[in-house]
Protein backbone atom coordinates (compact mmCIF):
# COMPACT_ATOMS: atom_id res chain seq x y z
CA UNK A 1 0.00 0.00 0.00
CA UNK A 2 0.99 3.51 -0.74
CA UNK A 3 2.39 5.88 2.43
CA UNK A 4 0.21 8.98 1.84
CA UNK A 5 1.88 12.22 3.00
CA UNK A 6 -0.46 14.03 5.87
CA UNK A 7 -0.77 17.40 5.70
CA UNK A 8 -2.23 19.40 9.17
CA UNK A 9 -4.57 22.41 8.23
CA UNK A 10 -6.19 24.99 10.20
CA UNK A 11 -9.14 25.85 8.81
CA UNK A 12 -9.92 29.71 8.10
CA UNK A 13 -12.66 31.57 6.17
CA UNK A 14 -11.40 32.75 2.51
CA UNK A 15 -7.98 31.08 3.53
CA UNK A 16 -8.57 27.57 3.85
CA UNK A 17 -11.27 24.95 4.10
CA UNK A 18 -12.43 21.89 3.05
CA UNK A 19 -15.64 20.69 1.41
CA UNK A 20 -16.80 16.94 0.30
CA UNK A 21 -17.52 16.07 -3.03
CA UNK A 22 -20.18 14.27 -3.86
CA UNK A 23 -17.73 10.92 -4.44
CA UNK A 24 -16.72 11.52 -0.86
CA UNK A 25 -12.79 12.84 -1.40
CA UNK A 26 -11.94 16.09 0.38
CA UNK A 27 -11.20 19.30 -1.55
CA UNK A 28 -9.30 22.35 -0.02
CA UNK A 29 -10.90 25.62 -1.03
CA UNK A 30 -10.04 28.79 -0.10
CA UNK A 31 -6.89 30.80 -1.73
CA UNK A 32 -4.07 28.80 0.60
CA UNK A 33 -6.05 25.77 0.35
CA UNK A 34 -6.29 26.13 -3.62
CA UNK A 35 -2.38 26.82 -3.56
CA UNK A 36 -1.62 23.90 -1.54
CA UNK A 37 -3.63 21.26 -3.53
CA UNK A 38 -2.71 22.61 -6.33
CA UNK A 39 1.19 22.12 -5.42
CA UNK A 40 0.63 18.86 -3.87
CA UNK A 41 -1.15 17.74 -7.21
CA UNK A 42 1.52 19.08 -9.64
CA UNK A 43 4.49 17.06 -7.52
CA UNK A 44 2.20 13.80 -7.06
CA UNK A 45 2.25 13.70 -3.76
CA UNK A 46 -0.79 11.45 -2.27
CA UNK A 47 -1.55 12.96 0.42
CA UNK A 48 -4.54 12.95 3.41
CA UNK A 49 -5.62 15.95 5.37
CA UNK A 50 -5.96 16.32 8.69
CA UNK A 51 -7.02 19.49 11.25
CA UNK A 52 -5.42 20.78 13.54
CA UNK A 53 -6.37 19.31 17.14
CA UNK A 54 -6.13 22.59 18.81
CA UNK A 55 -6.29 24.77 15.79
CA UNK A 56 -3.37 26.56 16.45
CA UNK A 57 -0.45 27.26 14.21
CA UNK A 58 2.32 26.37 17.14
CA UNK A 59 3.40 28.20 19.78
CA UNK A 60 6.63 26.98 21.59
CA UNK A 61 6.63 25.32 25.35
CA UNK A 62 9.38 25.74 28.15
CA UNK A 63 10.24 22.15 27.43
CA UNK A 64 11.17 23.02 24.39
CA UNK A 65 7.87 21.12 22.44
CA UNK A 66 5.14 22.78 20.09
CA UNK A 67 1.67 23.06 20.61
CA UNK A 68 -0.71 23.42 17.24
CA UNK A 69 0.74 21.84 13.59
CA UNK A 70 4.50 22.93 14.43
CA UNK A 71 3.61 20.37 17.50
CA UNK A 72 2.12 17.53 15.50
CA UNK A 73 4.89 17.89 12.59
CA UNK A 74 7.38 18.26 15.94
CA UNK A 75 5.55 14.62 17.35
CA UNK A 76 5.97 13.40 13.76
CA UNK A 77 1.85 13.10 14.01
CA UNK A 78 1.97 14.89 10.55
CA UNK A 79 4.31 15.02 7.63
CA UNK A 80 3.57 18.80 7.14
CA UNK A 81 1.01 21.78 8.05
CA UNK A 82 -0.38 24.46 6.01
CA UNK A 83 1.88 27.75 5.76
CA UNK A 84 -0.99 30.09 7.07
CA UNK A 85 -0.03 31.88 10.55
CA UNK A 86 -1.15 34.96 10.00
CA UNK A 87 -4.58 36.28 11.82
Amino acid sequence: MERKTIVAIRPKEYLMNLSKSESGALNLNGTEGKFLQIVLEALKIKYEIVISKDMLYGDPLPDGNFTGMVGMVQRGEVDLHDMSCCE
